[in-house]
């Protein structure tokens, strides 16, 4: 169970990495709606 667990939390770990900056490009909007 132990191992099973480590390996879904690698995934989710490296899914937030790769996703975070893509949303952080894709809504790096300014205040008056210029990307």
């Amino acid at each position: 169970m132990l191992r099973t667990n480590a390996d879904k939390l690698v995934k989710i770990s490296v899914i937030g990495e790769v996703a975070s900056p893509v949303y952080r490009n894709v809504y790096n909007v300014s205040a008056e709606g210029v990307p």
